[in-house]
This record gives structure tokens, C-alpha cells and sequence, in this order.
């Protein structure tokens, strides 16, 4: 149960600590808590404050990894990373514009209301997290119980500094939103626009149909033409390359084992002889949330530490020092407290505690190494040997049970296709020529042999394999000129006839779509666009276009309207009323927003950590992020 506490709160503090804010009425994405970076660099200034490097870094690199998580196949591009660096940036700037108001304004927290919010406010991610629930349900008595676990003090420590950090801005957006309401004909309004249906006919002029390729001309010239045009923005290709790589994982060995016990012996025998146990815990133990406090757990009860160390936590009288004993999360050594025993007659023991991780050693990592050294020599020499590396390398990797993986075409940057992020990997890659193998590179905890098998240059996409894509969007783009000049005709027709007789006229057929309400996703015709605006603002019967889109021309008829069934709100109403508070508050929120930035003197100084990238990259080659990354 501790353990997956521990693993829950780890992550749960990731997320809260990037998406503190989001739990208010606007998202974005910032860590608002993080005040200074520890570098005197400044990555850009608003009213004459620098914005650390480091938190700009920072929200770059979270914001990174929640891409990579919502796609952990496919590597963002340049577009992509272009736009995570704007939202990085807006967000440092919008923090130091939200700290700098509440200052202003003189906006400040007690310890009293910390601690109140921290026990009150259970962040969604943790409401959401196993570790918190009983039968799939959030368990309020589980997250006070973790409260009071020592052993997640840390934990709580950086959960309340963030929520110090934030509730001056929750103040501060109070103070803007003050007087804030929803009225009741709002939320009917809200509720009828967003359930009434129509049930259309319409009368699709199809370029695809309408206008044969034998009508349309596209030369050869024009083609290249399109090409030369695009070709920095459409058809810019970044370096490319394709390896094999063989992945030996270091894992723990019982050597291994014996070292660490052999460690934590020594150091029993150190407090044995009298030096204090807190600060030997200080100096080595691996729990970072007692090693700050000298090992120090507090009092628990039985049922909040795993068997091992309850065992062993409450047979050990005050002072004494147990012997080194082993459990999930590695060897431990306990100096007991005593036994409490409160009103109910429950027992709660006190105890510190060292705890070494068992890890693989040096030894393991260079063992791994050597056997990746011996087989790159043999591999190594020529185009001979070139042709036996293939079976060389699947058999080594059956035999040795360790993991062989081809790689698909990838771009440079920290992540490879099927090893991960592995920079040490991507670097060595992308600075080595096909058919090379590389030394053994260590990354994390694995070692790896890898062979280049493809290398594609920075530059453009070729014309050759381009040229029937480029083709085919003239010939279209053409086709749709020519059907929008057939819509005055159409236009005459539908006047004259009616929707149904200008389709004779046309030989073309009236189709249906419906009942769809204003969010519908409609097939031929798409969302959110100017026919569906139509159909809504035509009475039943009337006829309206034409409404040019991208797939063509259109002209509709209304042939029913059902309006929103109002019964269906009173169960609802509450729900209604919230979703439009938070678009009023956001909306709100923004405005404001944008209203002290341009009020604002700001300075950005990342070009200043591009330009040096920039001027080492070829001429051909895309524009780098930030070496800071």
C-alpha cells in the first residue's frame, strides 16, 4: 500500500505542479509556484523582472513530455515544437504578470490557509488515482490517512509550496471575476442553441463532378512553379537515420545485493560506535522524504508500512538499532522510537530510518560494456563483415536474451523509435556514417551497440516524388474555380425552380442530412462552417446559398426544425449553469490577461539562445530548438 502511495504521489506532484492552474477557470499550462531557477541567466524580462532560464526550461520540457505522452509513437515535429515553445513562453510571462498583480495588490496566505486548502482540496489526479480509492470510488479517509503518513512528508512539503505559490493567484482571480453570475434565461438560451435540431435538403455543386479533368489544364511549368513556391514550407526535410540496435539491460545481480548489505553494516556499526544516527541517515539514506529530516518517520500505526519494516519497527526497543533487513524498496536500517499508545489504545511506533537502494554496480555496467566491445570488433571491418552483421546481431540478441530492434526513419532529437529517450544514442548516430558501428554508449540503465543503416541529408523533398501530389491539388484547385463560377447559374436556377428543379436542370440529385444539431460533423459538408449556420437561421421550407466551402458549392433547404425538448434542462440546469460560469470566468480571465500584457514592458530574449544554434546549422537544415534542451 506505501509503495504505490509513494508511486501515486510522485506522479500526482508531476502533474499538479504543471496543472495547478488548470484546476481554475483558464488553462494554462505553467508552474506558477517556481519563483527563481537557481541561474542568473534570464531568458526575457516583464516590467524590468528577469524570467529565469529555468523556468522557462522547465515548462518547455513538461509541456514536451506531455506531448511525447499523448503520442509516445511519433516524435513532435518543427511545427509542433515551435508551438510548445510559444506556450512555454506565454506562460512564464503570464506567471510573472500574475505574480507581480498580486503583489501589487498586496495579496497574501496564511500557514493556516495552506494547511486548510492542502486538507481540503484533494487534486483531481489523486482523486483519480487507485492508491486513493475504495471500490473505484475517491476515499476521503485514505488521502487524511496518507496526509499523516511520515513517510510522504516530502511529498506534502512540495504539495503545500505549490499550493503557497498559487493560492495568492486564486485570490487575485477572485478579486477579477468578483460579481460574476449566470442568470436563469442564460442557461435556457445556452441549453436551446445547443439542442435544437434541423433536418436539411441540400444540393451539392461536387467539383470532382461537375468539371471532368479533360476541362482543367495544369502545365509542367506550373507544377514547378507550385513547387519552388512551397518548398521552405512544405517540403523542408530534416536529416533522417534508420539503425539496428542490440539493448543490454543492466540488472541487479546478487553481487549486488551483498554490496549494499555489506554498505548498510558499516554503517550500523559507525552508530554502534557512537555517531549519530540522524546524520548518517542525513548523509546516505535514499528515502529523500526522511533523509532531510535525519531519517525521521514520526509515529505511524501498524498497516502503513510494508510487513518488513513494521515487523521490525515495532519489536525494536527505544534507541536500539535493528539489523539490516530487506523489503521491496531495498535494504534498510531502523533505529527505534518507542511505542505510543493513544486513547483508544491503539499503538503507533517511532522509529528513523537509512535506506540503500539496491542498484546495478559499475561492475555491471562495465561487464555489459565489455560483452558490447567484443561484439563490435568482430563486426566492425569492412563490407565483408558488413553482410554477417544482420545474423551476428539477431543472434547474440536471441542468445543473450537481450533486445534487438530495427528502428524506422527518425529525425534527431533525444527520442529513437523503439529505444526511447536516448540522447547519448541520437548524438552518436547523427554524427556517424552509414554502415559505422558505434563504441558501447550507456544510457540510463542500459547499454547499447548500434549500427547505422541508413543516413538521409538535411534538405528538400525531391521534386520527382512530389510532383503528382502537387498535380493533383491544381487540378482540384482549378475544378473549384470553375464550379464557383457555375454557381450563378445554379444561383438563377434555384431562384427560378426551387431547390428541386435546379437540381433537373443540373442533373445533379437533392440529398439529406439530418436532424443534426449546431455541434454535428456532417459528412461531405464538415462542422462548425457557414452551412450549418445557415440551416439554423432559415425557417422551415425557406432556401438559402450558396455557401462556397473548401469541398464546393452548396444550396439548402429547411424541411424541419425540432426545437430543444426544455423538460430535459431541470435535470441539468446545474451542469449548465457551471460549464457557462467557467466560459464567462475564461473569457473574462483573458481579457484581462491580455489587457495588463499590453500594458506590460516585455522583453524576449530567446532568440538570443537560438541564434548560436542557428549559425552552426546548414543552410538546408531545420532550425534547432534551444541547446538548453
Amino acid at each position: 500500500m506505501l509503495r504505490q502511495l509513494r508511486e501515486s504521489t510522485k506522479l500526482i506532484m508531476v502533474v499538479v505542479a504543471v496543472s495547478f492552474v488548470g484546476l481554475m477557470v483558464f488553462d494554462w499550462a505553467m508552474d506558477l509556484s517556481g519563483r527563481s531557477g537557481g541561474s542568473s541567466n534570464a531568458i526575457g524580462t516583464v516590467n524590468d523582472t528577469e524570467i529565469p532560464l529555468t523556468e522557462y526550461q522547465r515548462q518547455y520540457e513538461n509541456l514536451l513530455d506531455r506531448a511525447r505522452e499523448e503520442n509516445p509513437d511519433t516524435e513532435p515535429d518543427e511545427e509542433r515544437l515551435a508551438a510548445l515553445d510559444k506556450q512555454a513562453w506565454d506562460a512564464v510571462v503570464s506567471a510573472a504578470l500574475l505574480r507581480a498583480e498580486a503583489d501589487r495588490r498586496g495579496i497574501d496566505v496564511t500557514d493556516r490557509e495552506v494547511v486548510g486548502y492542502v486538507r481540503d482540496n484533494p487534486p483531481a489526479e489523486m482523486q483519480q488515482s487507485p492508491a486513493f480509492q475504495t471500490n473505484g470510488v475517491f476515499d476521503p479517509a485514505k488521502y487524511r490517512q496518507a496526509l499523516a503518513n511520515p513517510q510522504l512528508a516530502g511529498t506534502w512539503d512540495q504539495y503545500a509550496s505549490i499550493v503557497r505559490g498559487e493560492l495568492p493567484l486564486r485570490k487575485l482571480q477572485q478579486q477579477v471575476l468578483a460579481g460574476l453570475s449566470v442568470t436563469d434565461r442564460e442557461v435556457e438560451d445556452a441549453f436551446r442553441v445547443q439542442n435544437e435540431q434541423v433536418r436539411v435538403d441540400y444540393l451539392y455543386l461536387d467539383p470532382a463532378v461537375l468539371v471532368p479533368d479533360s476541362a482543367v489544364r495544369v502545365s509542367d511549368q506550373a507544377v514547378r512553379d507550385a513547387y519552388e513556391d512551397r518548398k521552405n514550407e512544405d517540403f523542408r526535410r530534416r536529416s533522417t537515420a534508420r539503425v539496428r540496435a542490440v539493448v543490454w539491460e543492466a540488472r541487479t545481480t546478487a553481487a549486488d545485493t551483498a554490496r549494499v548489505r555489506a554498505e548498510l553494516d558499516s554503517l550500523r556499526a559507525r552508530a554502534l560506535e557512537g555517531e549519530a544516527f540522524d546524520e548518517l541517515a542525513s548523509e546516505y539514506s535514499q528515502d529523500p522524504g526522511s533523509a532531510q529530516r535525519g531519517g525521521d518517520l514520526g509515529a505511524f500505526a501498524r498497516g502503513q508500512m510494508v510487513p518488513e519494516f513494521e515487523q521490525a519497527a515495532f519489536s525494536l526497543a527505544a534507541d536500539s538499532i535493528s539489523q539490516p533487513f530487506l523489503s521491496s524498496f531495498g535494504w534498510h536500517l531502523v533505529k527505534g522510537g518507542g511505542i505510543e499508545t493513544d486513547s483508544t489504545g491503539a499503538q503507533r511506533a517511532r522509529a528513523r530510518h537509512i535506506l540503500l537502494r539496491i542498484e546495478p554496480s559499475e561492475d555491471t555496467f562495465v561487464a555489459l560494456e565489455d560483452s558490447a566491445s567484443a561484439l563490435a570488433k568482430r563486426l566492425g571491418g569492412g563490407d565483408d563483415a558488413r553482410q554477417e552483421r544482420g545474423t551476428a546481431l539477431e543472434s547474440l540478441g536471441a542468445a543473450a536474451g537481450d533486445t534487438l530492434i530495427t528502428t524506422p526513419p527518425f529525425e534527431r532529437s533525444d527520442f529513437v523509435p523503439g529505444l526511447g529517450r536516448v540522447p547519448e544514442v541520437a548524438d552518436w548516430v547523427f554524427e556517424s556514417p552509414v554502415s559505422s558501428i558505434s563504441p558501447p554508449i550507456r544510457s540510463g540503465s542500459s547499454v547499447y551497440l548500434v549500427e547505422v543503416l541508413e543516413r538521409t541529408p538535411a534538405g528538400y523533398v525531391p521534386f520527382a516524388s512530389v510532383r503528382d501530389q502537387i498535380r493533383s491539388e491544381l487540378v482540384l484547385a482549378r475544378k473549384r474555380e470553375k464550379t464557383a463560377a457555375l454557381a450563378d447559374r445554379a444561383t438563377a436556377l434555384v431562384r427560378q425552380s426551387g431547390l428541386d428543379g435546379a437540381a433537373r436542370e443540373l442533373g445533379l440529385t437533392v440529398r439529406s442530412a439530418g436532424p443534426f444539431a449546431r455541434s454535428a460533423d456532417l459528412p461531405e459538408i464538415g462542422r462548425g462552417n457557414d452551412f450549418i449556420g445557415m440551416a439554423f437561421g432559415l425557417d422551415p421550407g425557406e432556401t438559402g446559398g450558396p455557401v462556397k466551402l473548401e469541398s464546393g458549392v452548396y444550396y439548402l433547404r429547411v424541411a424541419e426544425r425540432k426545437p430543444a425538448d426544455m423538460a430535459l434542462l431541470e435535470d441539468q440546469r446545474a451542469g449548465w449553469r457551471q460549464q457557462l460560469l467557467q466560459e464567462k470566468a475564461s473569457a473574462i480571465m483573458s481579457a484581462w490577461m491580455e489587457a495588463v500584457r499590453e500594458q506590460a514592458e516585455i522583453e524576449d530574449y530567446r532568440e538570443d539562445f537560438l541564434r548560436e544554434a542557428d549559425d552552426d546549422a546548414s543552410p538546408t537544415e531545420a532550425p534547432r530548438q534551444p541547446p538548453i534542451f
